[in-house]
């Protein structure tokens, strides 16, 4: 199953029509979507990673699920830093939904090993005003930067962040709502000072009143800061 036309045609072979009509309504406007759960994907990802990682990752994409097997792969690969930071310049701007943006994202371990050398990349990224670009920043700071050390890092850079864009607001949203778990007086803090948009603003708040991670008490406590 190493080459990419091998893939392609397992994942054709293995489609489930009704779980691509239930997944495609959770990702608007991909029209590409073949119907494999995600466990699936991983399973093959991890096989592409060990037989011919770099052939699978030079073919263009059709599918929805070719794009985020791509994204999988690379999360799978033990590479320097620098090798990293070259192949997320190449996939990034393949991304053109939340799903793969995300999957890709939380998948690349390597950023939290290796936070020092990730940050003003994950920066950059966060300034850019490509919607995708800017969520997969924002998705990275959530995921390998939870912490009260980069707490107050990650709220400057959402604050002065040039993209308004719909996926990449609802991504800072949901990153306040982690570190509202990680570092809870830093953001509280922070949603008190009232610095975010009012619709990215009250939808962390409802993403915190929602985590199964916040005690009852404090989900009163920042209902209370909504606008």
């Amino acid at each position: 199953m190493s080459t990419f036309y091998e893939v392609r045609k397992t994942l054709l072979a293995e489609a489930e029509p009704g779980y691509r009509d239930f997944s495609s309504a959770l990702v608007p406007h991909v029209k590409n979507m073949i119907g494999i759960r995600l466990p699936r994907l991983r399973c093959i990802a991890g096989q592409i990673a060990k037989d011919a990682p770099y052939d699978y990752l030079g073919h263009s994409a059709l599918y929805f699920e070719e794009t985020m097997l791509q994204g999988m792969v690379i999360g799978k690969l033990r590479v320097s830093p620098t090798e990293l930071v070259r192949l997320i310049e190449d996939f990034v701007p393949k991304i053109d939904n939340w799903s793969v943006c995300d999957s890709f994202t939380i998948g690349l371990k390597a950023i939290g090993k290796n936070k020092d050398f990730f940050f003003p990349v994950i920066r950059d990224y966060i300034m850019a005003q490509q919607e995708f670009f800017a969520r997969f920043g924002a998705v990275a700071m959530l995921a390998h930067f939870a912490n009260e050390e980069y707490a107050a890092l990650a709220f400057e850079l959402f604050d002065n962040a040039p993209c308004t864009a719909y996926y990449f607001q609802m991504a800072v949203a949901w990153a306040v709502s982690v570190y509202f778990v990680k570092a809870r007086d830093i953001t509280l803090k922070y949603l008190a000072e009232d610095r975010l948009n009012a619709f990215t603003h009250n939808m962390a708040i409802t993403k915190i009143t929602q985590s199964y991670r916040v005690e009852a008490e404090d989900k009163l406590l920042v209902k209370q800061l909504k606008r």
